[in-house]
């Protein structure tokens, strides 16, 4: 006797591959938060980018979190400035 489509072993790997991919399934996402803090010298530059950009709130935004991850880290002037 035959299972139904979507049932029995095939129908679990094809649900394990779905669940894999649906949005907030894994902690391995590209978007989740990383164990190690990008480097800071890298970091800085995006921050600076984004001033650049006038994209205020996101600057402070990833200062901010900067901040949490090198909390004595020396930030050069393109940071500290007023924009």
């Amino acid at each position: 006797v035959a299972e139904p489509p979507g049932r029995g072993a095939e129908g679990a790997r094809t649900r394990a591959r779905v669940a894999e991919t649906a949005p907030g399934a894994s902690a391995d996402r590209v978007d989740a938060p990383s164990a190690v803090p990008r480097a800071p010298d890298k970091w800085i530059e995006e921050i600076v980018a984004l001033r650049r950009a006038g994209r205020l709130v996101e600057a402070g935004n990833a200062l901010a979190e900067f901040r949490k991850a090198y909390p004595t880290y020396p930030l050069p002037a393109a940071v500290t400035s007023p924009p």
